[in-house]
């Protein structure tokens, strides 16, 4: 399969991203959480406990915007922060209970829909995954390339799909 739109990877991205979003909106919406949350949740899940900084660099958000996620969370019952008993100064979060019951009542609806787009790719998934992990590498690569418009954040968030 070609590209469609011949403009740039970039914008294919931006198409596949809006294809994304219209199949897992309707999927996700009853389960109380986005997808954009689901995947913020599954970082959570899956490395924490964790310090904001590094919950920041998994998802390539800005130290401010990884903040302010995590005191969603926070305020929704669904993360706790406590001080790392490696490093008394530093505080780290993960799931409460109640963010892991919401996070396993995504990922049941989340499975659904990606179920789907793996019947669709067959046994191209593989190396679609690869090559869009290579994109997220090269957009925060071209990212710190050099200096950016002001007020502009990093290109592409590929994580918070």
């Amino acid at each position: 399969m070609t590209p469609r739109s011949g403009l740039s990877v970039l914008f294919d991205l931006f198409v596949a991203d809006s294809a994304a979003r219209s199949l897992l909106a309707p999927v996700m919406g009853p389960t109380g959480l986005t997808a954009t949350q689901y995947a913020e949740y599954s970082i959570v899940s899956v490395e924490g406990p964790l310090s904001v900084t590094r919950f920041a660099e998994i998802a390539r958000l800005p130290l401010t915007t990884a903040s302010d996620t995590l005191r969603a969370m926070e305020r929704r019952g669904h993360v706790s922060r406590f001080r790392d008993p490696r490093d008394g100064r530093a505080r780290l979060v993960d799931l409460t209970p109640d963010g892991r019951d919401a996070h396993s009542t995504a990922r049941r609806a989340f499975r659904v829909a990606a179920g789907r787009v793996s019947r669709h790719l067959g046994d191209r998934e593989p190396q679609v995954r690869e090559a869009l992990a290579l994109l997220a590498e090269a957009c925060a690569a071209a990212d710190g390339d050099g200096p950016r418009p002001e007020g502009s954040g990093a290109v592409v968030r590929a994580a918070r799909g």
